[in-house]
C-alpha cells in the first residue's frame, strides 16, 4: 500500500528533552536541556563562583555571570556607580565631604 497516511511528526534527536521514539519525521519542535543538564528548568547549578564576590555560591557548577563585587565592599558606607550611557569619556562628577 503507498500513501497510508501521514507520517507521526515529533522531535527526533534522541539528546533533545521532548525525543519522541516513534516520530518519522522532525518537526523542528526539539527542546533541549538547560546550563544545569535539567530538561525541568533546574537551574541551581548556576551562579557566581568568584570566591571573593559578595554573592559567592559555593554550590554554583555553572557561572551566570552574576557576580556582585560591590554591594559588601563597603558594611556601612555608600556605593555609587555612575553610567555615562554612550559618553562614558564625558562623566564628571564630584564627591564633596
Amino acid at each position: 500500500m503507498i500513501g497510508s497516511g501521514c507520517p507521526v511528526m515529533g522531535c527526533t534527536d534522541e539528546t533533545a528533552c521532548n525525543y519522541n521514539a516513534d516520530a518519522e519525521q522532525d518537526d523542528f519542535s526539539c527542546t533541549y536541556p538547560n546550563a544545569c543538564g535539567s530538561c525541568e528548568g533546574d537551574e541551581s547549578c548556576l551562579g557566581c563562583l568568584a570566591p571573593d564576590a559578595c554573592n559567592y555560591n559555593p554550590d554554583a557548577t555553572v557561572d551566570d555571570g552574576s557576580c556582585d563585587f560591590i554591594s559588601c565592599a563597603c558594611e556601612s558606607g555608600t556605593v555609587i556607580t555612575c553610567d555615562g550611557g554612550a559618553w562614558q569619556g564625558e562623566v564628571s562628577w564630584s564627591i564633596i565631604d
